[in-house]
């Protein structure tokens, strides 16, 4: 899709908020010396010193990380609530939060979890909620509660970009309202 048909696009032109988007498909959470893809924790330090100020932080990622094919056939180990390792799933989402609450300690911050795709996603959909409740952090289930399932077939052919599990523009204008709601509430 253009940048002018994602959610993140249609959410800030209602709202006149300029955006930096730092997402990129096939990015993990995590960091595994073993896969095929980048990973945000790795990366976390030039995201956040790009920019100076923000009043909004929005973060959607999981999903690759809950794909082993892309980790050699292994599931990504999710770790405990208290790691601090960039290789497990809540150290680094516990790197990543603390590096943004260091940087924006005033922004309004929204974590959103993987949607359900081939329902292996729902172990790291919970670690995510539970690493942000441990940081006071906001986050939808996007698994459970966004509306949109794609182990459902009619909704898939609705929503789905060519069968990628990526949403098309309807989906990305669906969520635009849901996610604008999440973030004018914080």
């Amino acid at each position: 899709l253009n940048e002018n048909q994602t959610w993140l696009s249609k959410l800030a032109t209602r709202n006149n908020m300029s955006v930096h988007n730092f997402g990129v498909n096939s990015t993990s959470v995590t960091y595994d010396e073993n896969q095929t893809i980048t990973s945000i924790v790795e990366n976390i330090d030039n995201y956040i010193n790009s920019i100076d100020t923000t009043d909004y932080i929005v973060f959607l990622a999981g999903h690759n990380d809950a794909n082993p094919q892309l980790h050699n056939g292994l599931p990504i180990n999710i770790g405990t609530n208290s790691d601090s390792v960039n290789s497990t799933f809540k150290g680094a989402l516990n790197i990543i939060i603390t590096k943004l609450l260091n940087k924006f300690p005033t922004a309004k911050i929204l974590f959103l979890t993987p949607y359900n795709r081939e329902q292996n996603e729902e172990n790291y959909v919970d670690a995510m909620k539970e690493i942000c409740g441990l940081h006071s952090i906001e986050v939808f289930d996007n698994y459970r509660r966004s509306g949109i399932c794609f182990q459902n077939q009619s909704q898939r052919s609705v929503y789905d970009l060519n069968n990628s599990y990526h949403l098309n523009e309807l989906g990305q204008e669906r969520v635009s309202h849901l996610y604008e709601k999440l973030l004018l509430n914080l």
